[in-house]
């Protein structure tokens, strides 16, 4: 216990975090996202995988401030996630099954890692 002439020493330990986004391009208008699958680190011996099913509304404000995974509205955010490699699944009514590889850099928000996702229909 610190003597009461002591000031109290509070450590604090950051980890820099970074962030998966989407959107999804889409020409149907009664498009219907079934479910966005996160895995990762890539290349971990026990890869982490998080399963988005779709919200009928998402508060984009709210899901960023809150740092909350979310889908819907045909956008996705996975929230943090430390720095690596990892798999987007997209699951989508009509359409082929897509999956891309994101690279996060905590801090990174550079427009070319959030371009639109572009969904091909099934034949």
């Amino acid at each position: 216990m610190a003597a009461l002439d002591q000031e109290p020493v509070v450590k604090v330990f950051l980890r820099p975090i970074g962030l998966v986004v989407g959107q999804l391009r889409v020409s149907d208008q009664d498009f219907l996202l079934r479910a966005v699958t996160l895995r990762g680190p890539l290349g971990a011996p026990d890869p982490e995988t998080r399963v988005l099913e779709p919200e009928k509304s998402v508060d984009e404000e709210e899901v960023f401030t809150s740092g909350r995974d979310a889908a819907g509205n045909r956008l996705f955010v996975f929230q943090n996630l430390g720095a690596s490699e990892y798999e987007v699944t997209i699951e989508a009514d009509g359409y082929k099954t897509a999956r891309i590889t994101r690279t996060v850099v905590p801090g990174d928000f550079r427009q070319e890692t959030m371009q639109p996702i572009s969904l091909e229909p099934l034949q």
